[in-house]
Formats: structure tokens, C-alpha cells, sequence
């Protein structure tokens, strides 16, 4: 399966709810460029309430003396990039997978 701007479901939301994917792909970029992540996914059927939902893989080594250090800098790292791209963090939780965070942001500056 596509992941991020490849995936035609992502692409079809943003054309449905007027989001340049131009948008989706600066901000797939700039969170790929963060260390330790290791792929990039949007659920943008939220779009419609002006919202996109970021999934973010990570491989933090497990062993690493400053593992949760690390997680904290890697969260606030994605935040800063969404920032950046025009989108704010949403009251919800930033979820936690295992392998993936799941971040909420609030896109009503992209309409």
C-alpha cells in the first residue's frame, strides 16, 4: 500500500476538500527529514472538518540512554514541522503505536 502523498486516497481527499497536495508533500518532507522517522502517512478524510490526522513511523533505539528523551525531541520535532507548514496542534492526544505516533492538527489554514 502507498503511504503519504502516493497514496490516491490521500490525494483524493485533498483535491475534494481544495488542499494543494503541493501542501501535503512540503510537509511530508520536512517530517522525513526529522531523525529517527521512518515513514510518513496522512488520514485526510478529516479534511473535511478541517483537520489532518499525521502518522509518523520512528525506529528510536530501544537501548539508547536517552530513549525517552529522544521520543519527547522526536514529538515536539514533527510538531515544530506541521507548525512551519501553516497547521497547529489540536487539544487530542498524540497517540502512541508502538512504531507510530498519530498526531491531530488543525488545517484550517490550508482552506
Amino acid at each position: 500500500m502507498k503511504r503519504g502523498t502516493k497514496n490516491e486516497f490521500v490525494v483524493g481527499y485533498a483535491k475534494m476538500f481544495g488542499v494543494s497536495i503541493q501542501k501535503l508533500e512540503y510537509l511530508e518532507q520536512k517530517i522525513l527529514n526529522i531523525p529517527y522517522v521512518t515513514e510518513v502517512d496522512f488520514d485526510a478524510a478529516p479534511l473535511e472538518g478541517k483537520q489532518l490526522c499525521v502518522l509518523v513511523g520512528y525506529d528510536i533505539p530501544v537501548g539508547a540512554t536517552d530513549y525517552w528523551i529522544l521520543r519527547r525531541d522526536f514529538k515536539r520535532a514533527v510538531i515544530k514541522s506541521a507548525k512551519e507548514c501553516g497547521l497547529n496542534r489540536t487539544e487530542d492526544l498524540i497517540e502512541d503505536y508502538g512504531e507510530h505516533f498519530y498526531f491531530v492538527f488543525d488545517a484550517s489554514a490550508w482552506f
